[in-house]
């Protein structure tokens, strides 16, 4: 067990560390003026012992809680989470951009020049941080454990297809406008973009006749939020107009079909913490 533990951390520090990298490279005010490694592994390190410890101590109080309720029945079995579990999933969540924060401010105090101010780029750069983890965790997945291809197929294929869409609706819409920059960066935003919508996308779960209408809307509230949180990165998206955002919203509706798929047919449940694994396996939320 104590080895499984350490080979998580060092995947999860590894996973954090990827993700501030990427984080830094497209959102404004998450800045590393100098002395790129240091800083970002400094700061991982801070995080992912700080995101340990809150995770520890729900996974504590979340089983305490089963027991008393008489819901746990033993490791692996599948139990319905109590409420005081969900209380503590809700806090888990909040506290992620806070302990984000308080990283960076602990890297700061270290000398390192290193600052990530407001709290909406600090709930944008825990966004790709989730993201990077949860994309390259997959991969990972696929090669270590022998998974079929198929596997990766579905999950990664809702962001490549979402990158198509934001591509060509930039390329055909007056109304959508991807921001100047430099290429790498217009590109690694789009991906960055496509990624947030893709997960996001797949945890939109209606189903039934008449349902269809539901998702698309659902998904230009998506697009719009997604609109919103750019105008926090170096590289915006903007979409102005009824018809720009509608088609967008149906070809991206689309698009991320296969995330929903997946995330519907998962056998393993999503854990409570945006960068660790599910520490309460079995759970069915």
């Amino acid at each position: 067990m104590t080895r499984r533990v350490a080979v998580q951390l060092v995947g999860t520090f590894a996973l954090i560390a990827l993700g501030l990298w990427v984080a830094a490279l497209v959102v404004t005010d998450f800045v590393v003026a100098g002395r790129w490694l240091p800083s970002l592994l400094v700061t991982a390190v801070v995080l992912t012992a700080m995101v340990g410890l809150v995770t520890a101590g729900v996974s504590a109080v979340v089983r305490a809680a089963r027991r008393a309720d008489g819901t746990d029945r033993g490791e692996g079995h599948a139990g319905r989470l109590p409420t005081a579990g969900w209380v503590l999933v809700v806090l888990a969540w909040l506290a992620a951009p806070l302990l984000l924060w308080l990283s960076v401010r602990i890297s700061a105090a270290l000398g390192l020049p290193v600052s990530l101010t407001g709290f909406w780029p600090t709930v944008l750069t825990g966004l790709v941080i989730l993201v990077v983890r949860r994309a390259v965790a997959e991969l990972v997945r696929v090669v270590l454990r022998h998974r079929r291809p198929g596997v990766l197929v579905i999950t990664g294929l809702p962001v490549v297809l979402c990158v198509g869409v934001l591509w060509l609706a930039d390329v055909v819409f007056d109304g959508v406008r991807l921001g100047s920059g430099p290429e790498w960066q217009r590109w690694l935003t789009l991906v960055v973009l496509a990624a947030v919508m893709a997960v996001m996308a797949s945890a939109v779960d209606v189903r039934g006749p008449g349902m269809s209408i539901v998702l698309v809307g659902a998904v230009w509230l998506l697009l719009w939020l997604l609109t919103s949180l750019s105008t926090l990165l170096d590289v915006t998206l903007s979409v102005s107009g009824f018809w720009a955002f509608a088609v967008t919203a149906i070809a991206l509706s689309v698009a991320t079909w296969p995330g929903r798929l997946a995330h519907a047919n998962a056998n393993q449940p999503t854990g409570p913490d945006p960068f660790f694994d599910d520490p309460l396996p079995g759970a069915r939320f």
